[in-house]
Parts: structure tokens; C-alpha cells; sequence
């Protein structure tokens, strides 16, 4: 083998070793828990952030899941600006259909924005906009055998 062709393909080895070893370092698709401020970016458009996570834990002390809020803002609306909060519901374990609920509302109106079901990853996502100025949202998480979650937040 002349010095060309092996060099080329050392070369050609190199990057399909490297390649698979990439490979296997890249977050597979549908990965063990889904990214809540993913989820809410792709069911309602725009940039959200990671705003807080509430564990929720079972009878016995077992984490259940969590209930992840995520945020937008500044959104405009109806010529008023304000902030959208994103709710989801994580279940850890999806071997099996677990009744799980989200839900987020203004704290002035009794009207949920909700997703309740039996799900084996989450429960929503769910959003809720909220104005600056003097209105709070509250959120609410819930896995069949744990804690309800029950947080709220004002801007």
C-alpha cells in the first residue's frame, strides 16, 4: 500500500471513529425526560426560560416527577405588556399510564388553563399570560399517589 492510499484511509477511519463517537455522545431523540422549555417553545412559539422546578413526591418519600414553570417575556397583548408563564408536568417513571394535571390561571380569575389525563411523560403543557403590573399567576401540579403542588408568582 503506497503512502497516498494509506493516509487516506487512516484519514477516511478517523472520521467514521469519530463520527460514531459523537454520535453516541448526542442526546438521543425523545430522550428520558423531554426539556419543559422546549415543549412549551415548540406548542407556543417564541423563547421561553427555566424559571422554577417543584418536586413532587409520593406517600413513602419517592420522587414522582416534578412541575416545571417556564417564562416568556416581554409579550405584548392587546396593547399591554406582560409575561407568559408555561407549565408541564414530568412524570419520572414511563413504564406505565399515571394520572397527572397541570394547570396555571391569573390569580383574579378562577378559570384554569389545564391538562389533566393519565400520560407516562407529562401532563401539558399549559400557558397563561399575566400583565405587569399587579396580577399574579398561580400553577398547579399533580401525579396520581404524591404531593399537589400549588405555587404561585407575582411580577
Amino acid at each position: 500500500m503506497t503512502s497516498d492510499a494509506f493516509r487516506k484511509a487512516w484519514t477516511a477511519g478517523t472520521m467514521l471513529a469519530l463520527t460514531l463517537g459523537l454520535g453516541a455522545l448526542a442526546p438521543a431523540a425523545g430522550a428520558h425526560h423531554d426539556s419543559p422549555v422546549r415543549l412549551c417553545e415548540e406548542k407556543f412559539g417564541g423563547d421561553f426560560n427555566s424559571f422554577r422546578k417543584y418536586p413532587i413526591f409520593g406517600r413513602h418519600g419517592a420522587r414522582l416527577g416534578r412541575l416545571d414553570i417556564s417564562f416568556q417575556g416581554p409579550v405584548r397583548r392587546h396593547g399591554v405588556w406582560g409575561w407568559r408563564a408555561c407549565a408541564v408536568t414530568v412524570l419520572n417513571h414511563h413504564n406505565r399510564l399515571r394520572f397527572a394535571d397541570v394547570g396555571v390561571r391569573q390569580a383574579d380569575d378562577r378559570r384554569w388553563r389545564s391538562d389533566p389525563g393519565m400520560w407516562r411523560r407529562y401532563a401539558g403543557p399549559v400557558v397563561r399570560w399575566s400583565p405587569y403590573a399587579g396580577n399574579c399567576l398561580i400553577w398547579r401540579g399533580t401525579i396520581r399517589g404524591g404531593t399537589n403542588i400549588l405555587k404561585g408568582y407575582c411580577a
